[in-house]
């Protein structure tokens, strides 16, 4: 005799399936779930307008390329041109294919030209001036590498778009990133119903909550303030040694070219730093979290005794 079983109550995951959200808590199936979602995200979004930038509308995506994609998609949705500089090295060598792709397909319409620029390259550490670009285009600006640095009142000053991601010097959450609309600008309207649709959707609710958690502290610490200057006696002691500055200026950052393995495994060992890829320089980068833009930090001394210490054990050697 086969045993009768009772039907089992289906649930129901035409919106967020149950088992997905037990662990946030009870009643969070569903519509719940999205209307937690939305709550939480205009008041994160709020957070970091006032913390990072007061006149921008924010819009969050993954990390900085899901930003690009939906930026372009935005831009040839609603017919605006983009103007893509093709340089060698201007900005992230990943995103070539992409730019080609979109230039082939771009619709030139009656708005008006948007400029696409890296502020500040992670391939050379070349700082572009924004100052001298605002007023003669609209800027949209990729700030991965200046965002919360100390290229950060520069990059929220002049550019009209940006965006960048929270998980570089803002040290704050991995899996986040921010497109910024200046309020202000005409192209908020055009750009912003397309963008808040995309930025919209099943996105994870513990994320953003680990996010709340880390700027609801007394004082987060999400500005990274350290910078090393390039001086004539860092520059000459490098060239003395046969190693080439690569980057200008006063960064975070300096990229260096140096031809031989043996001295770039010993840069390598005693600094935080990214090989680039296909090259023979390396970056090197300093960090020092604070919770305003206050009081930067140099590095400059520190780095250039790093450096002697690494050539002199080298000259004693010889």
């Amino acid at each position: 005799m086969n045993k009768v079983t009772k039907p089992r109550m289906l649930v129901d995951s035409s919106s967020i399936h149950p088992d997905l959200v037990k662990a946030l808590g009870p009643g969070m199936e569903g519509k719940a779930y999205y209307k937690s979602y939305y709550r939480l995200k205009l008041d994160v979004q709020e957070k970091l307008r006032n913390m990072y930038c007061p006149e921008h509308d924010l819009f969050m995506f993954t990390n900085t390329t899901d930003c690009l994609v939906n930026f372009l998609f935005a831009c040839q949705l609603n017919k605006v041109s983009v103007n893509i500089d093709f340089a060698d090295e201007q900005h992230y060598p990943q995103y070539q294919s992409l730019f080609q792709l979109f230039s082939e397909g771009n619709i030139s319409g009656r708005q008006p030209e948007i400029q696409l620029v890296t502020h500040l390259s992670p391939v050379t550490g070349n700082l572009i001036d924004l100052g001298q670009l605002h007023g003669h285009s609209i800027l949209a600006v990729d700030g991965a590498q200046s965002f919360a640095t100390v290229h950060h009142s520069d990059l929220i000053k002049h550019s009209d778009i940006f965006f960048a991601p929270l998980h570089k010097h803002a040290g704050l959450h991995i899996g986040i990133a921010l497109l910024a609309v200046k309020k202000s600008h005409p192209l908020n309207k055009l750009l912003s119903k397309t963008l808040d649709t995309a930025s919209n959707g099943a996105r994870s609710l513990r994320d953003l909550m680990a996010l709340d958690k880390r700027l609801s502290s007394a004082h987060p610490q999400c500005f990274n303030n350290a910078f090393i200057h390039i001086s004539p006696a860092i520059e000459a002691l490098l060239n003395r040694n046969g190693v080439t500055v690569i980057s200008a200026g006063k960064s975070h950052m300096v990229v260096l070219e140096c031809q031989s393995p043996v001295l770039r495994q010993k840069l390598a060992a005693l600094f935080s730093y990214k090989p680039i890829k296909n090259t023979h320089r390396l970056r090197i980068s300093v960090c020092h979290m604070t919770d305003n833009m206050r009081g930067n930090v140099d590095f400059s001394e520190a780095f250039y005794q790093s450096l002697r210490l690494i050539f002199d054990e080298d000259n004693h050697a010889k």
